[in-house]
């Protein structure tokens, strides 16, 4: 931890393993660690690790949504996201193929770069159900934008093809991204 007032160091936790992705939501801050195959939950106020989860293996990214109470976790190398239940500290990874790159949260959606496919998958948060659009070459990176209407889009970064694309999901429960 750093004090913002004084911009020291007030706090630091070995983990072990090899920290990745980092979330902070759900009153903790979430750490992926690769080399474990685990996401750690973090005290935010102590530091200390009060939980750890298996996910999946290669852990790379985590995104916490507070809407429906659920932390994601991007488990490259096992092709898998994995839906947390911070309450119960149990796991469900679901499959998304080779080598997903990027995660992000928004929408009442959850959003997957596939790097080896070329692709954005985008899953209801509630129900898992999820539709794939294809995007350039290797897609990186993910943001996302929530419109009034309940739909959502993000805009996908794709190193090879030095572009960026924006993704449409209509409002839940309406058709496939495009």
């Amino acid at each position: 931890r750093i004090d913002p007032a004084t911009a020291t160091v007030t706090a630091t936790t070995t983990v072990g393993g090899q920290p990745r992705g980092l979330a902070v939501g759900d009153d903790a801050v979430w750490v992926t660690d690769r080399v474990g195959g685990q996401v750690l939950r973090l005290d935010p106020d102590t530091a200390e690790v009060v939980d750890r989860v298996g996910t999946g293996a290669d852990p790379v990214a985590v995104a916490v949504d507070e809407e429906h109470d659920v932390v994601w976790v991007l488990n490259r190398g096992a092709g898998t996201v994995s839906r947390v239940d911070p309450a119960t500290g149990r796991s469900q990874a679901t499959r998304v193929g080779a080598l997903p790159s990027a995660l992000a949260v928004g929408a009442g959606r959850v959003w997957v770069a596939g790097g080896a496919t070329a692709s954005v998958s985008v899953g209801d948060a509630v129900t898992g159900v999820a539709r794939t659009a294809a995007v350039g070459e290797a897609p990186t990176a993910l943001a996302v934008v929530a419109a009034p209407d309940g739909s959502g889009r993000a805009v996908v970064a794709d190193s090879g093809s030095r572009s960026v694309t924006v993704v449409t999901a209509g409002p839940l429960g309406t058709g496939s991204p495009s």
